[in-house]
C-alpha cells in the first residue's frame, strides 16, 4: 500500500522541468515583444523621415550655382588680364585646368580642345586653359612646338594661376590633399552657372563629354 501511495503521489505532482521551461518562455516573451515593437517603430520612423532626394551613401546631390569668378594673366597676351566675369552669363564656357609641368603644348586635354576649337567657336562658346605654369614657360612651349609645326596655334587664352598660392585652383577645388594642382575640366552654362557639390564646382567627366555639353549650351 505504501508503494502504491508513493507512486500515485509522484504521478499527481507536476514535473518541475516543464514548469521551468514554461517560465523561461514567458520571460523571453516579456523581453522580446517590447524590443520587437521598438524596432518596428524605428523602421517606420526611418521610412517616413528619410530624404529620398539624396543618393545612397549620404552624398549631397549637385546643384547649379554661379561660377566662381577670377582674374588671371593671359600668357599669349602678357599685358592682358582675363576676367571670367566678363564672359559669365554671355557665353557657355569651358575651363581646362591642365598639368603645367608637362607644358601647354604637350597636355592631352589642351590638345583635344584645340582640335575642336572651330566647333566651339561656331557655337559661340569660350575656352580658357589654366595652369600654374608661368607665362614665359607657356610661350616657350608654344614656340618649341611651332618649330616642329609652323601652323600650330592655341586659339584660346592660356592663363597662369601663380604658385604657390594657386588661388583659382583652390577656388575651383582642383588641389589635392598634398597641395598639388589637379587637372580637371569644367563646363559653365550660358547663365553663368556650374554644378556644385561639397563646397566646390563639379568637374565634367572627360574632355569629350565636356565639349559635347559645351556645344549643347552647357
Amino acid at each position: 500500500m505504501q508503494e502504491t501511495s508513493a507512486t500515485e503521489a509522484a504521478r499527481e505532482a507536476p514535473p518541475q522541468s516543464a514548469e521551468k521551461n514554461s517560465s523561461a518562455v514567458r520571460r523571453w516573451r516579456v523581453l522580446i515583444l517590447p524590443a520587437a515593437a521598438v524596432l518596428l517603430l524605428a523602421v517606420c520612423v526611418y521610412k517616413t523621415t528619410r530624404d529620398y532626394s539624396r543618393p545612397a551613401g549620404g552624398a549631397v546631390p549637385a546643384v547649379l550655382r554661379t561660377a566662381p569668378a577670377f582674374t588671371l594673366l593671359d600668357s599669349q597676351s602678357p599685358q592682358e588680364m582675363v576676367r571670367l566675369e566678363t564672359w559669365l552669363g554671355r557665353h557657355a564656357i569651358l575651363l581646362v585646368f591642365y598639368d603645367g609641368r608637362q607644358g601647354v603644348a604637350a597636355d592631352p586635354r589642351i590638345e583635344q580642345v584645340r582640335l575642336r576649337a572651330d566647333e566651339i567657336d561656331r557655337a559661340g562658346a569660350k575656352v580658357f586653359g589654366i595652369s600654374t605654369a608661368l607665362p614665359q614657360q607657356n610661350r616657350a612651349a608654344m614656340i618649341a612646338r611651332r618649330q616642329q609645326d609652323p601652323a600650330y596655334n592655341i586659339p584660346f587664352p592660356v592663363l597662369t594661376d601663380l604658385p604657390p598660392a594657386m588661388a583659382v585652383h583652390r577656388l575651383w577645388g582642383t588641389v589635392d590633399p598634398a597641395g598639388n594642382p589637379v587637372p580637371a575640366v569644367f563646363v559653365i552654362d550660358r547663365a553663368g552657372r556650374v554644378p556644385w557639390q561639397d563646397g566646390h564646382p563639379v568637374p565634367a567627366g572627360d574632355v569629350t563629354e565636356a565639349v559635347n555639353r559645351l556645344l549643347s549650351g552647357g
